[in-house]
């Protein structure tokens, strides 16, 4: 009976100990065998079930197979990932622990055939807590499909359990995981590799195909993968890896691959011989805590952030770039703007097409010839025309041949690497979201002051012309009011104090992330502050532009001021006089530091204030009832 037992501990039933659904159970209808001996019997066989199972499990997991077509989808990476491999060992550790158990119990038998029950459930004692807790892990993974770091969640939360031999087993469990973590973070950080053909790992190449940029190194004419082509998968970090430092993790690994396409390599060689024996002696311990990890990385990372600083301003010429950035796409030339304005004409508003984006890159060409300074190369910056520049709402999209140049101008810009990671795709999208509203606004002037030039080009009118014309200044001067001080308030209130602090930041920071993180909140600052992500300010803005170039078109169309019609002027003033009044109704209920500041300039003598005080009250008065109309009560 005992060796009947003992190979049924095996995992090996026989002709006494019999296979009955999920469990091992001792035949029934033996002679002389107690009902309190059979249930006990029956216990112990239990435990010879659940060995089978764990250790098919393992074997299974264990054993080489040769791939299968369906090899890469997910199901099957379940089982056959490094971390589910790593489990599986572990629990081959703890199985091979049992396997010493039985061949000690098994020559206390042969020493003492009378051997009780009792003694041998004695001796397998722990392992009636270890192997149900162990089968239930197997259970749950299989169930839940988990694999990957996932797996190091499951081990680790049952780890925690109050009993001191499950506890123990699984955290030796946890800790084989742990170190295939390990060695994938350092492949990672120190050698910019993503070893993870099963996709278990926190870190996965993007499967996006538009690459935020794309650059070819002239030494080695190879292609450096995009910044963005990496990114975080927040559903496979463990519950003791926190998403900061995981955040962590992806930066300086994408940091050694920019250190390895410039060309540093001595850099990534001084990352790997600083941190690997630190990492090297990490994997080595039992079971790294939280605390431990997040140590490290945040100190790998403090170091590649400060080498990266190094790397992009001593090569790439940062401030230069921010500076040409303002230029060209914040209009901050305005001598080069004027020249391409005047040279462009009407193309800006023609519809879209090849043509007029061919002769708009002409225009800019010649503009940026003629006022060529030669502070910079050429080759540094390279700007240009793109009709097709990314940034307009396709749901705003207005039909193509309803559309002009100008709604869909745009610059496309060309940089030193590494500074791509600075302007990717979308981020000269919202430049050129801020480009096209400030082109607009400048065109809105520049038509107002040319006619006003136009104006003083004429012979002195006389006193019954002047009477005529005074409509058509007022409404000029009225408009270039607004629109000076709305252009004002945005070059100087908003984009060059915005630069000047960014710029000084910049000077105190030594941090890549920060730097990316400051530009960030730059753009932000900025497209809030130009109302471009408020609907109504916007458009009334864009409508405000609309009436300013609608009056310089109705001025261009006929020889003299005196030939324009009074009702087409009256329709102008009208418009306008609503668009103002509506925006600056809109600007008051807009709480706003930003916004005070062009109320400020637009009603310092309260013009629009008491504009609007007086319609309120001719609203007022015209709806209030006429005494005389009351009336009459009816006679009963």
């Amino acid at each position: 009976m005992l060796h009947d037992l003992l190979l049924a501990l095996s995992g090996c039933p026989g002709d006494v100990f019999v296979q009955d659904k999920d469990t091992y159970r001792v035949l029934k209808g033996l002679p002389l065998l107690h009902p309190c001996e059979a249930e006990l019997l029956n216990r112990l066989a239990h435990l010879g079930w659940l060995y089978h199972g764990l250790h098919a499990f393992c074997s299974s997991t264990l054993s080489p197979r040769l791939p299968t077509p369906s090899s890469s989808s997910h199901q099957e990476h379940t089982n056959d990932g490094a971390y589910v491999r790593a489990m599986a060992h572990g629990m081959g550790q703890q199985l091979e622990a049992y396997r010493r158990a039985l061949l000690d119990l098994e020559r206390k038998a042969l020493d003492d055939p009378g051997m009780p029950l009792a003694k041998v459930t004695h001796h397998l004692h722990e392992y009636f807590l270890l192997f149900p807790e162990l089968m239930a892990a197997v259970e749950e993974i299989r169930k839940a499909k988990a694999h990957g770091c996932k797996l190091l969640h499951v081990l680790l939360r049952r780890a925690q359990s109050g009993v001191p031999d499950v506890a123990r087993a699984f955290r030796s469990i946890a800790a084989n995981c742990h170190v295939v973590m390990l060695r994938q973070i350092s492949d990672w950080m120190l050698h910019g590799v993503l070893m993870d053909a099963a996709n278990e790992f926190f870190i996965r190449k993007s499967s996006s195909e538009d690459a935020a940029w794309t650059v070819i190194a002239s030494a080695s004419e190879h292609a450096l993968q995009s910044w963005d082509d990496y990114v975080l998968e927040p559903s496979m970090l463990p519950a003791h890896v926190r998403l900061s430092t995981a955040s962590k993790v992806l930066f300086v690994g994408k940091a050694v691959k920019i250190f390895q396409a410039c060309g540093a390599r001595e850099i990534s060689g001084d990352l790997e011989a600083t941190f690997l024996p630190v990492l090297t002696e990490l994997t080595q311990q039992p079971l790294v805590d939280e605390q431990t990890v997040a140590a490290f990385v945040s100190d790998v990372r403090d170091r590649t952030a400060l080498r990266l600083w190094e790397l992009f301003t001593d090569g790439s010429h940062m401030f230069a770039v921010f500076q040409s950035i303002k230029d060209f796409f914040l209009l901050g030339n305005g001598l080069f703007f004027e020249t391409f304005l005047q040279l462009s004409g009407a193309l800006l508003d023609m519809p879209p097409s090849n043509a007029v984006a061919h002769d708009l890159q002409a225009v800019f060409a010649q503009a940026v010839s003629q006022l060529q300074s030669g502070g910079e190369s050429e080759d540094d910056f390279r700007f240009r025309i793109d009709c097709d520049a990314p940034g307009l709402p396709e749901a705003e999209a207005p039909p193509l041949e309803a559309m002009s140049a100008s709604s869909v101008i745009g610059l496309s810009v060309a940089v030193q690497f590494p500074l791509q990671l600075l302007f990717d795709r979308e981020t000269l999208a919202k430049y050129n979201t801020l480009f096209r509203f400030l082109l607009s606004a400048k065109r809105a002037q520049r038509g107002l002051h040319l006619a006003w030039f136009h104006q003083m080009g004429e012979k002195q009118p006389t006193q019954r012309q002047r009477m005529r014309l005074s409509a058509i200044w007022k409404l000029r001067s009225q408009l270039a009011f607004v629109v000076d001080n709305l252009l004002f308030y945005l070059h100087v209130d908003v984009i060059e104090a915005r630069f000047k602090a960014l710029m000084q930041k910049l000077s105190e920071c030594r941090d890549f992330e920060s730097v990316r993180m400051l530009h960030g909140e730059f753009l932000s600052s900025l497209l809030t502050q130009t109302f471009r992500l408020l609907p109504q300010i916007r458009q009334s803005v864009d409508e405000l532009f609309d009436t300013c170039r609608g009056f310089a078109a109705l001025l261009a169309r006929h020889a003299t001021p005196q030939d324009v019609s009074p009702h087409e002027l009256a329709n102008l003033q009208t418009r306008f006089d609503k668009q103002a009044m509506f925006l600056f109704q809109v600007l008051l209920s807009v709480r706003s530091r930003h916004v005070t500041q062009l109320l400020l300039r637009v009603d310092f003598n309260r013009y629009f204030t008491l504009q609007g005080i007086d319609a309120r009250r001719m609203r007022r008065s015209s709806s209030a009832p006429i005494e005389g109309e009351r009336s009459a009560p009816t006679e009963q």
